[in-house]
């Protein structure tokens, strides 16, 4: 009888224990804790919609500026007791191509930097906004040779990839010359560099041995920053003589810190039988002109003009370089009747330029999309807030409505650019005031100031 009672009671237990786990969907069955599932609903259907057509909020269309306003504007300029000289004025509706002003624009002038959209245009054209420049080094048995390709910013340490100036380094060219050094079982070396690629003066005849020099580097296709090897405390940064030899010197003391014993550091030329164990390439030419144009680097620009000559044929000197600019800007159809180039930056003497040649460069950058000249007006200075027009026009409506080169030498000032008005609408304007009295650039300047702010409004 207690048999039958305890099998009783585990039957009752197991049937309890299935029953509960049922509930919680332990096993399978039909009993379960969860909610009752809601029938679905039908599935909805679409209803036509009628669509309306947006109304837009009509906004203000820019107008073009009124061309006496524009006229009176720079007759007032000239007609400044503060102003000298010769004035070369040019001012161009973009957008229609028409002239609203034209006062003196062939007549040849002085330039200062404005000289530099020569240099920046025919880069573009010639080499291409892509092209690039090869620091390259060569081994010829344990002689190893750091050739300059034509660029003169390199960084002492890593190179920068977002950078102008500095985007290829020495120290990545010495770890890739170390590591093809090792795997030939090469430990010493004697280094040269090789500065051939440009001939010629190294300073323009018109800048050698005046206090000038120290706007402009010795013009070699090698070197750090622009042979600006400090740059902190200075007033203007010390531009090093040798370049070549000092950036070959870092470039040493890489390779030292990687297990390469350089016995001597001296100029050489590489011979046909040295080979290419590394190399480093620079900014492409259209972050290098814009790295020239906004921060008018005199270096760079002569630097840009020798690799013109070198892509062009011609002899890498002030002479073969400023020939190959002409060249190249009379095939691409500007209007150069009167312009002389003395060499690619504006600073050393006997340079002419015309507002119509840089207008019509300016124009034509402004015409196209994908052209050679594309990033051009980008490469400018903005008024207030970049370049050398970074502290002018600040707290003024002109602050970020100008894009322009501008140019500064005893006896010129030039401004040369893009100009947004009061009513958004963009005009190109090329002012240059040549044979000035001497210093009086400042008056010079707040005159096309005024002129610009008056047509601005207008």
């Amino acid at each position: 009888m207690k048999k039958i009672k305890v099998i009783a009671t585990l039957l009752t237990l197991t049937l309890c224990g299935y029953i509960f786990a049922d509930a919680w969907d332990v096993v399978p069955g039909v009993f379960t804790t969860k909610p009752l599932v809601a029938e679905a609903l039908p599935y909805p259907e679409s209803s036509e919609v009628e669509a309306n057509e947006a109304v837009l909020p009509e906004l203000a269309q820019p107008t073009a500026p009124d061309a006496a306003t524009v006229s009176a504007a720079i007759k007032e300029m000239l007609d400044d007791e503060k102003m000298s000289g010769t004035a070369a004025v040019l001012v161009i509706d973009p957008l229609t191509g028409e002239t609203i002003v034209d006062v003196n624009s062939r007549t040849p002038v002085i330039p200062a930097s404005n000289l530099k959209y020569y240099t920046a245009a025919a880069s573009l054209h010639a080499m291409g906004p892509d092209a690039t420049f090869t620091t390259s080094v060569k081994l010829s048995g344990t002689e190893l040779y750091l050739v300059g390709g034509g660029d003169i910013m390199l960084a002492a340490g890593a190179g920068d990839p977002t950078a102008a100036n500095g985007r290829a380094g020495l120290g990545d060219l010495a770890s890739e010359t170390a590591e093809a050094l090792s795997a030939a079982g090469v430990t010493t070396v004697s280094l040269y560099v090789d500065s051939s690629l440009f001939s010629g003066a190294l300073y323009h005849p018109e800048i050698a041995g005046t206090p000038d020099e120290k706007y402009v580097m010795e013009m070699r296709p090698i070197s750090v920053n622009r042979a600006i090897f400090e740059e902190e405390g200075d007033e203007w940064p010390t531009i090093s003589r040798d370049a070549d030899l000092q950036t070959a010197q870092i470039f040493a003391d890489h390779l030292a810190q990687a297990g390469i014993e350089v016995t001597a550091v001296d100029r050489g030329v590489a011979g046909d039988d040295a080979e290419i164990i590394a190399s480093v390439q620079s900014a492409p030419v259209r972050d290098i002109v814009a790295f020239m144009m906004s921060t008018s680097d005199n270096s760079v620009a002569d630097a840009l003009g020798r690799m013109v000559a070198v892509t062009r044929g011609q002899t890498a000197d002030y002479n073969g370089a400023t020939k190959a600019i002409v060249e190249v800007l009379k095939e691409e159809g500007y209007p150069m009747d009167g312009v002389r180039m003395s060499d690619c930056s504006g600073l050393a003497d006997g340079s002419l330029a015309t507002a119509v040649s840089i207008s019509a460069i300016l124009q034509e950058a402004w015409n196209c999309n994908d052209c050679d000249l594309a990033s051009l007006p980008s490469s400018l200075a903005v008024s207030a807030l970049s370049g050398t027009l970074d502290d002018r026009y600040v707290d003024s409506p002109l602050a970020g409505e100008i894009r322009a080169k501008t140019g500064t030498l005893n006896e010129a000032t030039s401004l040369s650019g893009y100009l947004r008005t009061g009513s958004g609408y963009p005009l190109i304007f090329s002012i240059i005031v040549s044979d000035h009295e001497p210093y009086t650039n400042l008056d010079i300047r707040a005159l096309m100031d005024t002129a610009l702010r008056k047509i601005a409004a207008s």
